[in-house]
């Protein structure tokens, strides 16, 4: 009976350890799949994370963009009024142009008073070799008075010297 005993324990002990063995394997599992649904379950919340800062620097984007494009309208607006401002001169640079060629005259009565100015000096230059030819007679030398010069040595120079 002792032996009878004996085997029962044993054979519960045997059941003991292959429950206890597929105890643990369960646990293993049980906490393996505890795990893949806690990584499912963190997955929308890291996508809602990420969807926010995505929403948050888009915004941020937006907000930025809309800034400089205030800036720019205002920089539009100064380009606008400098461009008014130089047409305005221009059409006032334009009307002055106009008026100063109405009052001055044209360029064909300046040069016709240029050529007439010139003809004017040639005549006077060529009365004035007239004069000068009249004066000296045929000869080409007639008129000229002659100059004689004279080398004077000195204790330390020389001269030159009217005679």
């Amino acid at each position: 009976m002792y032996a009878q005993q004996l085997m029962f324990v044993a054979s519960l002990l045997a059941l003991e350890t292959g429950y206890s063995q597929r105890s643990t394997q369960v646990m293993v599992m049980l906490q393996y799949f505890d795990r893949r649904i806690a990584q499912l379950e963190d997955r929308p919340t890291k996508r809602d994370r990420s969807i926010q800062a995505y929403e948050r620097k888009l915004y941020d984007l937006s907000a930025e963009t809309r800034h400089h494009l205030d800036g720019l309208s205002i920089y539009k607006v100064e380009i606008r009024s400098q461009v008014d401002s130089i047409g305005m001169r221009m059409d006032r640079a334009e009307r002055d142009i106009e008026y100063m060629e109405n009052r001055s005259p044209s360029q064909s009565y300046i040069e016709t008073d240029d050529r007439i100015l010139e003809q004017q000096v040639k005549d006077a230059q060529q009365e004035s070799w007239s004069k000068l030819n009249q004066n000296t007679g045929k000869e080409p030398h007639a008129g000229r008075n002659t100059v004689k010069c004279k080398l004077e040595r000195g204790p330390d120079t020389l001269k030159w010297g009217a005679s």
